[in-house]
């Protein structure tokens, strides 16, 4: 089932962490159903947003979001 990738941003606040807008990425399935999100990846707005085009462009499955978001900020 095909998956496309946006950006989206939240205002972040408490836990400890400077308030911020934080960028993340949702994952949907071709129908529009919700197939995966990751929530303050960055503050970064193209940072995300070049993540999400790159995840479209190799037509990523969502269950592989994870690592490889995990695997883009270990870098």
């Amino acid at each position: 089932m095909e998956v496309r990738y946006g950006v989206f941003s939240e205002q972040i606040s408490g836990s400890g962490l400077k308030d911020h807008t934080g960028w993340g990425i949702e994952a949907r399935h071709g129908d529009g159903s919700p197939a995966g999100r990751i929530s303050d990846i960055s503050e970064n707005r193209r940072y995300v947003e070049l993540l999400a085009e790159m995840l479209n462009r190799e037509e990523v499955e969502a269950v592989h979001l994870r690592d490889i978001v995990e695997d883009m900020l270990s870098r």
